[in-house]
């Protein structure tokens, strides 16, 4: 009897091939929706927040917060740029191994996510009156 492991990407055969290509529709869409709650910060952030700049440390902490939210919005967009790609490779069958394409898709939504707390925590400090 063999175990099969919840996201066991390490062969991708026929039986298989539905199911992560519909793990990667739902990434994809998660991904999609991550993006605009980030650029939605993004916005509020700039408008209703302090003005940024180099002058002030408030300021300073405030400009560190919008790059970790550009950074965190870069690391998204890249997820979902490359996910029609790896569905295409999966359909065609050229990939068989998906340990790569989870590694890859793992690591790049770690460093947004990890972007995007660090860049709201440091806005809110920012933003917060001296």
């Amino acid at each position: 009897m063999s175990e099969v492991r919840a996201l066991d990407f390490s062969v991708i055969d026929d039986a298989k091939r539905p199911f992560v290509v519909e793990w990667l529709r739902d990434r994809s869409a998660f991904h999609t929706w991550f993006s605009s709650l980030i650029t939605g910060s993004f916005v509020l952030l700039t408008l209703f927040g302090n003005k940024p700049g180099f002058s002030a440390p408030g300021a300073v902490i405030l400009s560190l917060a919008i790059g970790l939210l550009l950074l965190a919005l870069l690391c998204n967009l890249v997820c979902v740029w490359s996910i029609p790609s790896w569905k295409f490779r999966i359909s065609t069958g050229m990939l068989k191994n998906g340990t790569v394409m989870r590694r890859e898709l793992a690591i790049t939504a770690w460093i947004g996510v990890i972007a995007f707390v660090c860049g709201l925590t440091l806005a809110f400090i920012g933003n917060m009156p001296v």
